[in-house]
Formats: structure tokens, C-alpha cells, sequence
């Protein structure tokens, strides 16, 4: 009679030695972000008004003319600086050795911030020179210094044993650390409605498929833009946003005007414009019998002012 296929235990070793471990909880990547409520002033963004983020920081809202003669490409590109996270980054992280997943967002921030002159700042944040910042890293007095293993044995986290790092301007005494980088992305997401998404792997074959697929959309993006076969609206972001609004039935602002709009205002209007088309789509279907009402929350969707 063949022998049941059970694990060997071997000398000095048991079982339950042999599970131990087995619904242990992942350790993170990298060292976990804050998870704050800002709680914004929603009414005080819609109106353009500037925010003080504190006695040093204080955030200027462009309106789309001011966006149109400073450049778009400029202010975009300095916005994404900010707003962005390691997944956005993941290519250009990889080909300088550095694995997006074992970084935070804030690390991103350190490493693209300080090498954005002051010309390409201003129009958010004034006479504020973010190239005066320098990466230092906090003293700790020897109890505060985390030993190698932890209480249960485990070894630690490369991200456990690292010193807090900040960003310090020694020439004014000024200092961005985690929290305040925190605030001042969450404000420019909100103002500029980006929300990017993070992407992590854990597995080198998972990475470096990821990699490759992104290498190759940036690849095909560049010969088509070799061959001129870019869009009507080229590399604009605005442009197509801006085009559809103003054939979009009760659009109340010429052209002239709609350069008056602060971004935060005209980024609502994109999202309300879209809002209401969905709601009139649902309104259709819901009344010629080719809708399903019951898969589907009818107080919410239907709710212009959501």
C-alpha cells in the first residue's frame, strides 16, 4: 500500500515549525503613505481663490489665459511633478536602476522637484525657488534607531531602517517634509482633476513585462509623432477639452471670457458637462424600455447636481 504523501518533519522540527509563516502578513515595498482627509475648501477652489499653505507656500490658481500664455506643455509638465506618483514614473525609474515599487511617491518628489527652475514654478507658486531645496535626512537619538530584526525575529524592511528624509532650503529655513508635500499634491489634484492610479508587482517577470509594455506605447506614441500622424488637437490637453465645451448646447462663455476661468472652474464644467449627458442618456433609456432601473442606483445617477 503506497504511503500517504505527507510533509516530512525532521529531527527537532515540527509542524507547526513548518507553517509558521505561512499566514504571515506581507511586509509593504516601501514605507506606507499617510492616509489624510485635507479637507479643502471646495467653494474657495471653484472661485480661483489663491491657498496659503503655510507662511512660505502660498499656491496661485492659473485661469486658462494665464495657462495660455505662460504654456501649457509648461505648466503641465510642472504640475505632473507634483501630482504624480512612481507608477507615472515607473520607465524612467527602471532605466536609472531604481524599481518603482520600492519607492515612495514623496522619494519621487525629492529626486524631480529641486531640478525645476524657478521660471517654471512662478505661475503657482511666486518667488518660491524649489532648485534652493536639498534631500536631508533626520538625526535620530541612538534609542530612536530601529535594530535589524523586529520583536518577532523578522528582518526589517529596508524602508523600516532609513532615516525620515525632507527637503530643506538652508538659505531661508524652509522645510517640505511628507505631510506638507502631501498637502500641497492633494490641493494640485483637486485643483487640476488629476487622480493618477498606482500600479505595483511584486514578481521580476510581472516588473518587467510592465516595463516592456510600457516601452512599447512610448515607442509607438514617438513614431507617429516622427511620421506627423499626430491628432487634430496635437500634444494639447485643453485643446480638445475646450473645443467640446464650446459646441456644447448652453456653453454660457464665449472664447474671450472662458480665458477668465480659473482651471479648477472649467475642469468642473468638463466634469458637470459629462454628468449631464450621462443623466440625459439614462433618462432616455429608462423611458424607451431598454433599461434595466434595478441594476442601477436611480437617486444618485439621475441627480444633476452630483
Amino acid at each position: 500500500m503506497q504511503e500517504e504523501n505527507k510533509p516530512r518533519v525532521g529531527k527537532g522540527v515540527s509542524a507547526a515549525d513548518l507553517n509558521k509563516g505561512k499566514n504571515k502578513k506581507r511586509k509593504p515595498m516601501h514605507k506606507p503613505e499617510p492616509q489624510i482627509d485635507f479637507r479643502f475648501d471646495k467653494l474657495k477652489i471653484f472661485f480661483g481663490e489663491p491657498f496659503e499653505v503655510n507662511e512660505y507656500i502660498t499656491i496661485h490658481q492659473p485661469s486658462i489665459g494665464e495657462i495660455l500664455e505662460f504654456g501649457e506643455k509648461k505648466i503641465f509638465s510642472t504640475v505632473v511633478a507634483f501630482t504624480g506618483n512612481t507608477t507615472m514614473y515607473r520607465l524612467q525609474l527602471w532605466d536609472l536602476g531604481v524599481d518603482w515599487n520600492k519607492i515612495t511617491n514623496f522619494d519621487l518628489f525629492c529626486m524631480l522637484v529641486p531640478n525645476i527652475p524657478q521660471s517654471e514654478t512662478s505661475l503657482l507658486f511666486g518667488d518660491l525657488d524649489f532648485t534652493k531645496f536639498k534631500i536631508y535626512y533626520k538625526t535620530r537619538a541612538p534609542e530612536d534607531i530601529p535594530s535589524e530584526y523586529d520583536e518577532e525575529g523578522n528582518k526589517r524592511a529596508e524602508w523600516e531602517l532609513k532615516p525620515e528624509s525632507v527637503l530643506y532650503d538652508a538659505e531661508n529655513d524652509y522645510m517640505i517634509d511628507e505631510i506638507l508635500y502631501l498637502q500641497i499634491r492633494e490641493y494640485l489634484r483637486e485643483v487640476f482633476d488629476q487622480h493618477p492610479k498606482d500600479e505595483f508587482a511584486r514578481g521580476k517577470f510581472t516588473k518587467e513585462s510592465m516595463i516592456e509594455e510600457e516601452r512599447t506605447k512610448l515607442m509607438i506614441a514617438e513614431r507617429k509623432r516622427a511620421r506627423g500622424e499626430a491628432d487634430d488637437y496635437g500634444d494639447s490637453y485643453l485643446l480638445p477639452l475646450i473645443s467640446t465645451l464650446s459646441m456644447y448646447p448652453g456653453f454660457k462663455y464665449k472664447t474671450s471670457e472662458l480665458k477668465e476661468l480659473g482651471i479648477a472652474e472649467f475642469m468642473s464644467d468638463v466634469k458637470k458637462m459629462q454628468v449631464m449627458e450621462n443623466t440625459s442618456a439614462l433618462l432616455h433609456g429608462m423611458y424607451g424600455g431598454f433599461l434595466d432601473t434595478s441594476k442601477i442606483d436611480v437617486k444618485t445617477e439621475l441627480n444633476y447636481f452630483r
